[in-house]
């Protein structure tokens, strides 16, 4: 498995890597390798040694030059953030043959074991400097992300996990890992050394991580080793040789963090699973004995015997000699299973993405492809030749069938054949429809339809289109204009509310009752998987049914290729029309491509609604519009002149009495006091001690 990234500043981490008092990891001597083109571009090559380090650390090169201007502290000599910590973990049974072969003084199994996970990081990690190495440049007050190639990397191999302490008895567990701390500076093509944008490599990890599994799986098979799938979803595996019963002896610093990690959970509901997991490896970290690495292999050894194992679960399947044919065969076989592991990983992107990159059908294929150990290049091979996809550019692919159903929603919206029966004849008077109602709404409520929401009913009423679509901002009030729709439509026309959650089409069928008018039962509405489900079982007397009904799919931004082209297919069949409405701006398609989006820029029939409603207040309603046209600039200026942002250097005791009412003494009225008056309040700090204090506060 892999770590998420973690920043470390310079002090710690050269303490962490190099002072062999606290560093119970490594045998005496060996701190570990750099990788890495910007490495070798600033003259740091095989082995670590501290001055080294702290020389990278730094911003410095090989002869102590300042590559990088770098900011260090005046009173620590610190430089924060100063290299990012990726942790390449490998399985447990991994670990735990390695830790056998050295109890045992099989020197040469767990010298194999050991190069295999190195040689597997050191292949992940050449993907990562390929891919994900970046920093950003501002040009003409424009900021981007920019590729460099090349960073620089130290890797730290560990072999046990934290020891773990109750009363006397301290555990030690194998735990076979590497540190690769990613050094933040990087050369531009200019030659000039920068930070590095850490954001690829944080969105990417977890396809590292399958990387690592994937290549680590091929490495062990080289050496005879079989693997048993324990997540088929994830991408993880055991060795066959190693029972259960071993993994669970030599899990107990896993007990100690999954334990502290329901702790905090408790403590910091709000907070993801990997900062959780990050604090719980921190505060389980008081442990500051020292350890007798040949003790500790002995102990484990009796711990591995005291289950009735011995040194035979170091053998692994004998491996034959075979003839150029078999091997051939062998070859061959490989091939068809990496071929079919790339075909179920584009047929599986493809259904949620339209466009995708080769590292995602690598990822996915490793997943596929896991029981049959193949490695990444094997992988990469069966992509390149693959006929199922069509490149797009380098890094982008796209699928035939993709391609092919995008050209037929665009030919749906030029279909002049199509017409369907509207409960008003013409757009005018679908107009002044709704404006007796608006005006009849006003005198009731105090309250009528902005004009977006008008000229939205007004489409949806009268237009006989295959698709039409309403655009509709945040807050503009889509659901009170379906309303309306809904009043002022014939009982001839079926409205069928279509949404991509439960909850979402029941507040759309909640949302449209009226108690005012004649027709009272809202818009009836179900998910579009159930929808799409039940229709292709219609007979035709079914289907007839249907004729002139309007399919209203809202959050349409949701929508995916596959499921529009489906949609699409039946409104034809049926004679009905499809109304799409949402905003593309706000959700991406949980199915493959943005039909949505697709559908406006080549011509579909849309009313824009852009007047905001669900900010009461005029300040609120400004700075709402600045955000749905992208400029949060302008949206903070305008909040910041209406006084509604407020910069404070006050301590936690006085954010806590100003921006929450609270008051130590009133326990617990003080937590609701809190409660409430953080409904219309956010606070944001520049660090994240300060926003953790104010969490727990």
């Amino acid at each position: 498995m892999i770590s998420a990234p973690t920043w470390i500043n310079a002090n710690s981490a050269l303490q962490y890597h190099t002072e062999q008092k606290d560093n119970y990891y490594q045998q005496e001597g060996d701190l570990g390798q750099w990788q890495g083109k910007g490495a070798q571009a600033l003259g740091f090559a095989g082995v670590i040694t501290k001055e080294d380090l702290e020389k990278a650390l730094f911003g410095k090169d090989k002869e102590g030059n300042q590559a990088l201007k770098v900011r260090v502290d005046k009173e620590s000599g610190d430089r924060v953030r100063a290299g990012l910590d990726l942790t390449f973990s490998a399985p447990k049974s991994v670990s735990i043959l390695y830790e056998a072969a050295q109890a045992y003084s099989d020197n040469d199994t767990a010298k194999a074991i050991k190069n295999a996970h190195e040689r597997a990081v050191a292949k992940v990690i050449e993907r990562l400097e390929d891919r994900y190495s970046q920093t950003r440049l501002t040009e003409d007050g424009i900021t981007k992300r920019v590729d460099t190639g090349n960073l620089v990397i130290a890797k730290f191999t560990h072999e046990v996990a934290r020891p773990v302490s109750d009363g006397d008895k301290v555990t030690v567990d194998p735990s076979l890992h590497t540190h690769a701390v990613i050094m933040n500076m990087t050369q531009t093509k200019e030659g000039e050394y920068k930070a590095i944008e850490s954001k690829a490599i944080f969105e990417n990890y977890i396809k590292l991580g399958m990387n690592y599994r994937t290549e680590l799986a091929a490495e062990l098979k080289e050496l005879g080793y079989e693997i048993k799938i324990t997540d088929a979803k994830k991408g993880f595996f055991e060795l066959k040789n190693i029972d259960d019963s071993l993994i669970e002896e030599f899990s107990k610093r896993s007990e100690q963090l999954d334990k502290l990690v329901n702790e905090l959970k408790t403590q910091y509901p709000n907070k993801s699973e990997s900062e959780i997991k990050q604090m719980a490896a921190w505060k389980s970290r008081e442990w500051k004995g020292e350890i007798d690495r040949k003790a500790i292999l002995e102990d484990n050894r009796q711990r591995i015997e005291s289950l009735g194992y011995s040194k035979e679960i170091l053998e692994p399947k004998e491996l034959k000699e075979l003839t150029k044919e078999q091997m051939q065969e062998i070859k061959e076989q490989q091939k068809e299973a990496a071929n079919k592991a790339v075909k179920n990983a584009i047929e599986a992107l493809s259904s949620q993405e339209s466009v995708f990159k080769s590292e995602q059908v690598i990822e996915a294929a490793g997943k596929f492809a896991l029981k049959d150990q193949l490695s990444l290049e094997t992988l990469e091979k069966a992509l390149q030749k693959s006929k199922e996809i069509v490149k797009l550019t380098d890094n982008y692919f796209t699928t035939k069938d993709i391609i092919k159903a995008e050209k037929s929603i665009i030919k749906a919206i030029k279909d002049k054949k199509h017409k369907i029966k509207s409960p008003f004849e013409t757009k005018k008077e679908a107009k002044e429809a709704i404006q007796r109602y608006s005006d009849l709404k006003e005198e009731k409520t105090g309250y009528g339809l902005t004009k977006g929401q008008k000229e939205a009913a007004a489409q949806i009423l009268s237009n006989k289109d295959l698709i039409i679509g309403i655009q509709g901002d945040a807050g503009v009030g889509k659901t009170t204009m379906l309303k309306a729709v809904n009043e002022l439509s014939s009982d001839n026309t079926k409205l069928i509310g279509l949404s991509y959650t439960g909850k979402a089409a029941s507040e759309i069928q909640k949302a449209t009752i009226s108690k005012e008018s004649f027709k009272q039962a809202g818009i009836k509405s179900q998910t579009i998987a159930r929808f799409l489900s039940q229709i292709h079982k219609l007979d035709y007397a079914e289907l007839s049914e249907f004729k002139n009904s309007k399919l209203i799919v809202d959050e349409a931004s949701m929508l995916g290729t596959k499921d529009a082209q489906k949609l699409i297919d039946f409104a034809k069949k049926a004679n009905a029309q499809i109304v799409l409405i949402g905003d593309v701006k706000q959700l991406k398609a949980i199915n493959a491509g943005s039909p949505f989006e697709l559908l406006q820029d080549n011509g579909m029939k849309t009313v824009a609604m852009t007047e905001v409603l669900r900010q009461k207040d005029k300040t609120l309603k400004q700075a709402v519009a600045h955000l749905n046209r992208y400029d949060s600039n302008k949206a903070f200026e305008t909040l910041n002149q209406s006084g509604l942002i407020k910069e404070t250097d006050a301590a936690i005791d006085d954010i806590k009495k100003e921006f929450f009412n609270f008051d130590d003494k009133k326990n617990t009225q003080a937590i609701v006091a809190g409660k409430e008056s953080f409904k219309d309040k956010i606070i944001l700090t520049n660090t994240n001690k300060m926003k953790e204090e104010i969490n727990l506060a």
